[in-house]
């Protein structure tokens, strides 16, 4: 299967690492230089996904002057958020009629040098209404746990679950890929609509297939200022793992 379309995710505010993100937006800090937003372009044209739509929201006019830098190409095409932060159903369905028929939704606060070639190849002629990339957490009790059957289809979400819940380390690794028709099908009806905490629990209850992926690859949630100093540890530490 080859994916040509990808939505990047990247209007939050970063508020937890302040006060780097006064002046920056979160998707442009530098890791070891290079601006994470970079990192997510660079992979994803290395496993030919042409077509990047970003949306964006706070200081989204630097982000507009990053990208026209970054391409000369038509490729990569940012939509902002004009009046509030939706939530990401929304913000993918305002690009909706321009998106393939099946498309990537990546998540921009990861770092990682997740192999998109490699994912595809596994969704090769799967069933499948929607597909959830997930990978193996230390510490389950606070994120969204994932519980797959042996045919790896989620059978449940549970968030931050207490110790006697803990079944599974599989947490969301904010790497999806949709089905066009899942969303025409589902679309919402309240404006902040998310995919993790709304449409997919919204699949399960209709009885829809969610077929896992769990990804090997490194993979670093920068939520604070711990995990940004963590990732440029990382990065330079292990330049190769990043040469796209």
């Amino acid at each position: 299967m080859q994916i040509k379309d990808a939505f990047i995710l990247a209007a939050w505010y970063g508020t937890r690492l302040r006060p780097l993100t006064l002046e920056i937006p979160k998707p442009l800090l530098p890791i070891d230089w290079k601006p994470l937003l970079a990192y997510h372009f660079d992979s994803l044209q290395k496993h030919w996904i042409n077509k990047i739509y970003v949306n964006s929201f706070y200081l989204n006019e630097q982000i507009d002057h990053f990208v026209e830098k970054y391409t000369t190409t038509s490729n990569i095409i940012v939509s902002h958020e004009e009046w509030e932060i939706l939530g990401t159903v929304w913000w993918v369905m305002k690009k909706f009629n321009e998106l393939s028929d099946v498309f990537f939704v990546v998540y921009w606060d990861n770092l990682t040098n997740f192999d998109y070639s490699k994912y595809m190849q596994f969704l090769e002629w799967k069933d499948f209404d929607v597909s959830i990339v997930l990978y193996h957490e230390p510490h389950i009790e606070e994120k969204w746990m994932a519980v797959v059957d042996v045919d790896w289809y989620v059978k449940s979400f549970i968030e931050k679950p207490k110790k006697e819940q803990i079944v599974s380390d599989l947490a969301n690794a904010g790497i999806y890929v949709i089905k066009k028709s899942v969303l025409k099908e589902f679309c919402p009806e309240k404006w902040f609509f998310d995919f993790w905490n709304d449409l997919f629990p919204l699949l399960l209850q209709q009885k829809k297939k969610i077929l896992s992926y769990i990804s090997d690859c490194y993979l670093l949630d920068i939520g604070n200022m711990e995990k940004y100093a963590e990732a440029n540890a990382y990065v330079k530490n292990n330049p190769d793992s990043f040469r796209f």
